[in-house]
């Protein structure tokens, strides 16, 4: 219960009618994808695989940012509870549940209950686990809930050689996966695998046997969202090496620092430090850091060197390419197209956090008191030493501006030495209050012969330390406001007919929002778009003139603040006090089927790009890649069609073989039949889907048929039969024990 309290007092607003948690991460991508799937569930009886409206259309539950397939969300599919009070809640029982899995794990190994409640205090409630909520990343606090629970499953396998834990701990990971935690899977393995196969009282083959188990559970439980996410991270943008990718939200020596003192470089919308964005304080506080160091000094058993050695090592790797151990992670497949090292740091905040219990233990004991002295000292120090900074905050912004990195930034963000100082004022002045509320907790502790004033007196200062530094990044809003360019667009849209696309200038999240109201947008707000699509798409933006918004039967040019040349605006939609939207009509769309004009071979996605940037391309040359049959000239044809959201069918009706192109967008799940016959599906124009058909009338049948969501899905059904069946045994015979 107590790792409730906090976050009930920062997330529980959100649960309340007409509020909802902030931040673009869940207005414009978690809420709008989870009501899709809703919509979608309800209209058709199945998940939907296949979304049409963001993208130009894209996977949908392979996407990765999809979360439905973890079990409280798919669970959630079926009550009447809105995503904004579904997440609030989900994002409150799983703090609940990472403190009880800190404090579990910390018992386990030998820790009081002083100890353990602080252990999940710090770690549920640390700046780090609170500010993941606030940026809208639920399924990594889903992850930070279930890690020490697989952690100290993984340390009963190794040290008691029980298989049932080794395929407990790996059914966690797979879990993790299951709500779209691939980094964090990738992340989990080696550690488990340090965890439990890098030494223990059982033979080294015993415990690589017991590896094998807990990878074959993860990967099992895991399989219905790893193999069409691995698929699907294949075709996205992360598929492609991208220069300073693997730097850009790695941890930066400077940054640690911020561990101890909140805002030493900033705050959430004035960051100073060498990344323009931050996905999360990762703040401990003084109080957490002195009393870990107490319990790593005092005498060192193999788990707390394993808890050093992982702290450490997640530092290093947070550090990106700052190090040669993270420049070789990076040039790893899969790890390679991670752009968040800093995540590491969710490891080393549960090592803290277990440390800090085993320290909190040394306080609490009466025999303790001496290293409680020692700790009350080390905090006083650090009260003394942000207190000089603060006396020389104007010397140290001067100092600070001068390093490469920082003036860098402040350029960039167009900020001078002023607001540095400032900043770094108020940050050492919150640090020397929460330095010397840690002396005093400390030191009420030294002085205590019982646990009821320590306990007060540590819980309290540490809640109040880590509300302080996280509650800035968690904001509860109002629901988002009316939306009039959505509603004027809706409005011009309602005309029946053949679906078509919208191309917006507004900001990404704009098309998200819309999802709801059924029309398709050519962009959209998600971290992986697929790489083919981003290309073409990139094209377009760039050469207008070569009509690729028509390829894409795009009929509906949404600017915002800007006039588009040659086209006069059907509306313009008055927003904030002198900013408006413009609404355009694309007379010269092309239809969402078409028959090919002069299709081009190209034996090679390179070739095709070639073709369609050679001087005098027009979109009448389609290349086509994959082999072509062979085609006469076109003669007329007329093409109808009917859309569903994983499937089309198409009536088509040509005098002579060729090749009908649809401005639907391919992806390798997408499968084609003429007249019930599988045929090949042809890629056009880079990223477009394309059937050869004979003369005559045709039925032309797509359906998205992912082989790897199949496998996967049987996979996982087939690994929770089997846990399931492994449980009952061991659950019967507890029983009868204990009778």
């Amino acid at each position: 219960m107590a790792g409730l309290v906090l976050p009930l007092v920062l997330i529980g607003p959100a649960l309340l009618p007409g509020r909802i948690l902030g931040g673009a991460d869940w207005t414009d991508l978690l809420y709008p994808l989870m009501a899709f799937t809703r919509e979608m569930l309800a209209a058709t009886g199945s998940l939907p695989f296949w979304n049409p409206r963001i993208f130009s259309g894209m996977p949908h539950l392979a996407s990765l940012n999809v979360l439905a397939l973890y079990p409280t969300e798919l669970a959630s599919l079926a009550l009447p509870v809105s995503p904004p009070t579904f997440y609030a809640a989900d994002l409150l029982a799983h703090f609940g549940l990472a403190a009880a899995g800190a404090a579990w794990w910390a018992q386990r190994t030998g820790v009081g209950g002083g100890g353990a409640l602080a252990a999940g205090l710090a770690y549920a409630l640390g700046g780090h686990a609170l500010t993941l909520a606030g940026a809208g990343h639920p399924h990594w606090v889903r992850c930070l809930a279930l890690l020490p629970w697989m952690m100290g499953a993984l340390d009963h396998a190794r040290d008691a050689g029980s298989r049932r834990a080794a395929l407990a701990a790996g059914a966690l990971l797979g879990i993790c996966a299951l709500g779209g935690a691939m980094q964090f899977a990738a992340l989990a393995a080696p550690v488990s695998a340090f965890w439990l196969a890098g030494g223990g009282p059982l033979p080294f083959r015993h415990r690589l046997a017991l590896l094998a188990l807990f990878a074959c559970a993860a990967g099992g439980m895991g399989a219905a969202l790893l193999l069409p996410g691995l698929e699907y991270y294949g075709e996205s943008v992360r598929a492609v090496a991208e220069p300073g990718r693997a730097g850009a939200w790695s941890l930066s020596p400077w940054e640690i620092p911020g561990w101890v003192v909140a805002g030493a470089w900033g705050t959430p919308g004035n960051w100073f430090g060498p990344h323009a964005f931050r996905s999360s304080n990762d703040y401990a506080g003084p109080l957490a850091v002195v009393l870990a160091a107490v319990g790593a000094a005092r005498p060192r058993d193999a788990h707390v060197r394993r808890l050093l050695w992982l702290a450490a090592a997640s530092v290093l790797l947070a550090l990106g390419p700052w190090t040669p151990a993270g420049r070789a992670l990076a040039a790893l497949p899969v790890y390679g197209g991670f752009r968040a090292p800093l995540r590491w740091l969710s490891f080393a905040h549960l090592a803290l956090a277990q440390l800090m219990a085993r320290g909190t233990d040394a306080v609490l004991a009466r025999s303790g008191q001496r290293v409680a002295r020692r700790g009350m000292a080390a905090c006083l120090a650090l009260m003394v030493a942000c207190a000089t900074g603060y006396a020389a905050a104007g010397w140290m912004g001067r100092a600070a501006a001068d390093l490469p990195f920082v003036a860098e930034h402040l350029a960039e963000g167009g900020r001078g030495r002023g607001e540095l100082t400032a900043v770094l004022g108020r940050a050492m002045a919150g640090g020397t209050l929460r330095a010397g509320a840690a002396g005093v907790a400390l030191g009420c502790a030294a002085a205590s012969t019982g646990l009821v004033l320590p306990a007060f007196a540590l819980g309290a200062v540490g809640t109040a330390d880590w509300l302080s530094a996280a509650a800035p990044f968690v904001g509860v809003v109002p629901a988002v406001p009316s939306d009039p360019v959505g509603e004027e667009v809706a409005r011009r849209t309602e005309a029946p007919g053949p679906p078509f696309r919208i191309v917006s200038t507004e900001d990404a999240g704009a098309a998200n929002r819309r999802m709801a109201a059924g029309r398709e947008y050519t962009w959209g707000y998600h971290g992986l778009p697929l790489g083919r699509y981003a290309r073409f798409y990139a094209g377009a933006v760039a050469s207008p003139a070569a009509a690729s918004w028509s390829l894409l039967n795009v009929r509906w040019l949404v600017a915002a603040g800007e006039q588009e040349d040659g086209l006069r605006p059907a509306a313009v939609i008055g927003l904030a006090p002198g900013a408006s939207a413009s609404l355009y009509l694309n007379p010269a769309a092309w239809p969402r089927a078409w028959l090919a004009a002069a299709p081009v071979p190209c034996p090679t996605p390179g070739a095709a790009w070639d073709a369609m940037q050679a001087p005098g391309w027009t979109p009448a040359r389609a290349p086509v890649e994959g082999p072509l049959p062979p085609l006469a000239t076109p003669g007329h044809g007329d093409i109808a069609c009917a859309f569903g959201p994983d499937a089309l069918r198409a009536t088509v009706r040509v005098t002579q073989p060729g090749l009908v192109v649809f401005s639907e967008i391919w992806y390798p799940a997408w499968k084609a039949w003429v007249d019930g016959r599988r045929v090949p599906l042809l890629r056009a124009y880079g990223c477009l889907r394309a059937v050869a058909v004979p003369g005559g009338g045709h039925a032309v049948t797509m359906r998205y048929d992912s082989w790897t969501a199949k496998v996967g899905a049987w996979l996982t059904l087939l690994t929770v039969a089997a846990l399931a069946g492994l449980a009952v045994p061991g659950h019967r015979g507890m029983r009868a024990a204990a009778a």
